[in-house]
């Protein structure tokens, strides 16, 4: 339970980062794209599992809550 949110968190802290050095665009474009079409989307914000999506889209290890990518 620790090591899973350990990196969960290491995952957030990676999205962050390469939003900020603008790492992985295609992927985030890829991911968003199919983010906008999702029920759940709330504004900038997954409303399954509260991320922000512009950061969660950019970390190859993430995955969609509703399978979705």
């Amino acid at each position: 339970m620790v090591r899973k949110m350990l990196v969960k968190f290491g995952h957030i802290v990676q999205g962050f980062w390469y939003k900020i050095i603008g790492r992985n665009k295609n992927m985030r474009n890829k991911r968003i794209a199919i983010c906008n079409t999702c029920k759940y989307k709330d504004g900038s914000w997954c409303g399954i599992c509260g991320c922000l999506l512009d950061a969660k889209t950019r970390v190859y290890n993430e995955s969609c809550p509703n399978d979705l990518w």
